[in-house]
């Protein structure tokens, strides 16, 4: 995805956007939750997609001897285009699949790999060679999504309940409507038996699409203290909703390409065509 978006300050957002009284009114119920389009509904096909995702992660601790376990995901960008091409991040490398198509009806596939400043890739007429990088992709936006997804239903399952209730030393839910916009953010905090403290806020902003909401961004932080320890974890997410897959742009004369295990530079590919470009 192009668009890449650090959420260094959800609340400042809400609080531009909606105005800080809007902003401060507390979440009582689950009547003051919208419903939004879940994961499911987003890959169907029909309506809205969930285009693309971005998520950033960041971590700090002051204790080397300790690391930070998260079920989060680490930062990465996901992206379905049109034809069912798409991108992801793959143990720090940049997958792509690409198909193009000439008059006549053949179609030729790329499956494409950035690394730093190394861009390989594969040139096949076989398109099933694509469908298990096509599928995690398509599995990773789903699972982001979902992610949050399942933090505002924690948000709609615990409105209007008391800390105490849910062994927390502090539970606040707030949120915001302006336009076709909604903001909700989760703040809580929790003593363990083993003394930590951990303190936790999510923002999640929904935004609407015709007569439907769906999560566009939402941040994760939780800070975990005790004596002589301090553990800091941020979560961004960025998802690109819209009702239509945009097109791929891609160089294809940037990579060094195999066709059927030879070398593009070897079959002439490159020097023949020169740079090919969508």
């Amino acid at each position: 995805m192009k668009k890449k978006i650090l959420l260094l300050s959800l609340s400042a957002l809400f609080l531009s956007s909606c105005g800080q009284a809007e902003f401060a009114k507390e979440a009582k119920s689950n009547k003051d939750f919208i419903e939004i389009l879940s994961s499911a509904d987003l890959a169907s096909g029909t309506g809205l997609k969930i285009r693309g995702s971005y998520v950033n992660s960041a971590s700090y601790i002051n204790n080397s001897s300790s690391s930070i376990d998260s079920s989060f995901p680490s930062t990465h960008d996901t992206t379905i285009y049109k034809n069912d091409n798409f991108s992801y991040t793959k143990n720090g490398t940049i997958v792509s699949g690409y198909q193009k198509e000439y008059e006549g009806g053949q179609i030729d596939y790329f499956l494409l790999s950035v690394r730093g400043t190394t861009r390989t890739g594969l040139l096949t007429s076989d398109g099933s060679k694509l469908d298990e990088d096509r599928n995690n992709a398509k599995a990773s936006l789903a699972s982001d999504y979902t992610l949050m997804n399942n933090y505002y239903d924690e948000m709609i399952s615990l409105a209007g309940k008391s800390a105490s209730s849910q062994g927390l030393k502090k539970l606040v839910i707030n949120k915001a409507l302006a336009g076709r916009t909604a903001g909700y953010t989760l703040d809580t905090l929790e003593k363990t038996s083993s003394g930590d403290e951990i303190e936790t806020t999510v923002y999640i902003t929904l935004d609407r699409f015709a007569s439907s909401w769906a999560i566009t961004n939402a941040s994760f932080r939780r800070t975990t203290k005790n004596s002589g320890y301090l553990r800091y974890e941020v979560y961004d997410f960025f998802f690109d909703i819209g009702e239509e897959y945009t097109d791929m742009k891609i160089n294809l004369g940037d990579f060094r390409l195999s066709i059927d295990g030879l070398d593009s530079s070897s079959a002439g590919l490159n020097d023949s065509e020169g740079p090919l470009s969508e």
